[in-house]
């Protein structure tokens, strides 16, 4: 007999390649490992970014008509509610606050289930870049509302968790699930010359790395303002100085609706697409500055990678970034209001740019700081929190 058996239900699971899906995938994973039973309720597409795991039950679903690529839940089908009374979970976990998140929740009450919510996405924080300002406050709303039926609500960060009080989700729901990383396969010792070689990057040149999907929330318009004035500032010393500053060299990682223009605002950059595996390892450790200007992170699986990879991060204030960066220690960490100020940014860029034992100083603290989220260990205290959610009902 497995331990208990868990109904999963999200918004993304398989048909986008993002932080939500690999996170989840990575979970599935490691409860089939613990020979729990899974079943995931979620949209499928006909042709999905990444491999599922484990066993899925489609759910219907539409377009979201500014990102068409990404799905919305319309709820539980009669063919999938068979499906749930069927497998009949001891256990309800719910990713998503939408109309499936809110059918799992209402079957959960109406079956005595505990429920545990995971939270992912800070929807607030995506609005404004798509004119739909006016839909904050009934988002947080119907947040509330949802968060505060949960058993448990598990949240990534603490500074998102203080967010989600000042909204007004009851504190005694609030529990945490970080996020980890493979610090064996994001590590300093992918650092080769080769890969400099192969990719036609100066030897000596400060490689600058964006790693996320290409998306307007992730502020990637922004990155690209960032790096076209660094990059003049540069070109401004080579003329006036004798002493010779270092080549920048921009990678960029991901594929999204904003990559046309992120290639046109940043023509000299290394575009290449989605990478996974040692693959991405590689262009972290073969880096000397991760920036990352995004203010919607709940954790920021991205940074904590470059920081195991041993790469001095340089982040936008957000909830999950600013857990991770200790500022001045093993990074920097731009404050929300001086995100659009490019000359102070720049100061902070160019600096470290300009000095290399700064840079490398906040690397190894960031790799030392990676190290204390070891994955194994933080996925075994979530199923201890579920397995004791099962255990009292």
């Amino acid at each position: 007999m497995p331990p208990f058996k868990v109904a999963l239900a999200t918004g993304n699971y398989h048909h986008i390649r993002d932080g939500v899906s690999i996170t989840l995938n990575r979970w599935v994973q490691f409860l089939m490992e613990k020979g729990v039973d899974v079943r995931i309720f979620a949209p499928t597409v006909n042709q999905p970014q990444m491999e599922a795991q484990g066993t899925m039950i489609a759910v219907p679903s539409v377009p979201i008509p500014f990102r068409p690529e990404y799905r919305l839940s319309t709820g539980l089908s009669k063919a999938a509610r068979r499906e749930l009374e069927a497998f009949d979970p001891d256990i309800i976990q719910i990713a998503t606050p939408d109309r499936l998140g809110f059918a799992m929740l209402k079957w959960a009450k109406a079956h005595k289930k505990p429920v545990a919510a995971t939270y992912h996405t800070n929807f607030v924080s995506y609005l404004s870049y798509y004119g739909v300002d006016w839909l904050t406050n009934w988002v947080r709303k119907t947040s509330n509302t949802f968060y505060n039926q949960c058993d448990r609500v598990f949240v990534p960060t603490q500074s998102m968790q203080d967010e989600l009080l000042r909204q007004g989700v009851e504190s005694h729901r609030l529990a945490r699930w970080s996020r980890g990383v493979d610090t064996s396969l994001f590590s300093p010792e992918k650092r080769s010359q080769l890969w400099r070689k192969t990719h036609q990057i100066p030897e000596k040149a400060v490689v600058c790395t964006y790693v996320s999907r290409l998306v307007a929330e992730k502020n990637t318009a922004l990155f690209c303002q960032w790096m076209n004035h660094l990059g003049q500032s540069l070109a401004q010393q080579r003329s006036e100085s004798a002493s010779k500053p270092p080549d920048l060299a921009i990678c960029v990682v991901g594929e999204g609706p904003t990559q046309e223009a992120m290639q046109k605002a940043c023509p000299t950059a290394h575009f290449f697409g989605t990478l996974t595996g040692t693959d991405l390892a590689e262009v972290y450790a073969n880096s000397d500055l991760f920036v990352f200007p995004s203010i919607s992170e709940t954790f920021g699986n991205v940074t904590l990678e470059a920081m195991a990879s041993g790469v001095a991060v340089v982040v936008a204030e957000s909830p999950g970034s600013s857990s991770l960066v200790n500022h001045k220690v093993n990074g920097c960490v731009i404050p929300a209001t001086k995100l659009q100020d490019i000359d102070w940014v720049n100061e902070i860029l160019l600096d470290l740019v300009m000095n290399s034992p700064k840079r490398q100083a906040f690397a190894k603290a960031a790799r030392e700081e990676a190290v204390s989220y070891d994955s194994t260990s933080i996925q075994e205290a979530f199923f201890k929190d579920l397995t004791n959610m099962v255990d009292h009902g």
